[in-house]
């Protein structure tokens, strides 16, 4: 298969259990002899989502088109991030009493919210590099000093960019699994134009699912610049599929132009994908 065609592979992959013709043809490129395994993980891996190929295929009971010694890596790299995410979720429980009891009201971001909400059918499925937290910008320095007062630490940086940086840096603790982000705002400088600040503040704890869907748009195609070099990640479009089945993509009412034309264009993606 082509770059290409491995890419739509795998996206018919993730909506298995949600279309007959997705299950069809993933069979049929499995039995095809052409068909590259290698191909198959070094994509999806890429793409950060082995697991929920994994998901998919053993709900869908088609495990045993695939090789043996792949179902037993497949299966040991969902079990690991299961147990990942698992300590993942008492790291952000932490993180959430300790600003809450010094009157900081947390926010969670994108892989966190997710996990939080259960967006996800198996905890295993996302895979999270980090934990995004939002927190209004007065308390900005005081969430990231406490952090610190509990032995977080951050690579070294110039203070003066520190204004201009839409989270801090990466902060992180030896024995726990995941870094920690503190937002001032939910996605770059450059792209608050296309959010409405005060109304994600006021929501409690996670955002609500128009506002998911917006930050999953604008940090995949214009903060990460996905849109123009034509780089849309499948973990980032099958995130944004799943949070279409709690937001209705027709009603979001968006008038700014340019981000109307990204919209469309992640749409576009997530329809000829699935």
């Amino acid at each position: 298969m082509s770059p290409k065609e491995i890419y739509y592979f795998l996206g018919r992959c993730l909506i298995l259990g949600e279309s007959p013709q997705a299950r069809e043809e993933v069979v049929q490129g499995f039995a095809h002899p052409s068909f590259s395994w290698e191909q198959f993980v070094r994509v999806g891996s890429s793409h950060l989502v082995l697991p929920s190929l994994y998901v998919k295929l053993r709900e869908e009971q088609l495990l045993s088109d695939l090789p043996e010694d792949l179902v037993v890596h497949l299966a040991e790299i969902f079990r690991l991030n299961t147990e990942r995410n698992q300590n993942l979720l008492r790291q952000i429980h932490w993180l959430v009493a300790l600003l809450e009891k010094a009157d900081i009201k947390p926010i969670l971001l994108k892989g966190s919210g997710a996990l939080l909400t259960e967006l996800y059918t198996d905890l295993g499925e996302r895979v999270i590099t980090d934990i995004d937290c939002l927190v209004p910008d007065k308390n900005f320095q005081k969430a990231v000093e406490l952090l610190k007062e509990e032995g977080y630490q951050s690579p070294p940086f110039h203070p003066a960019s520190l204004p201009m940086m839409h989270h801090s840096p990466s902060l992180f603790k030896s024995g726990e699994p995941a870094k920690i982000e503190i937002h001032r705002i939910p996605v770059g400088r450059r792209q608050m134009k296309y959010m409405d600040l005060d109304s994600v503040t006021k929501q409690s704890l996670i955002p609500e699912s128009r506002d998911q869907v917006l930050i999953n748009v604008i940090h995949s195609q214009l903060k990460d610049k996905g849109q123009y070099y034509a780089n849309i990640p499948l973990r980032n479009i099958y995130e944004f599929y799943r949070l279409s089945k709690r937001q209705n993509l027709s009603q979001l009412k968006i008038t700014q132009p340019r981000l109307k034309m990204v919209l469309n264009n992640y749409m576009a993606c997530l329809l000829y994908t699935s």
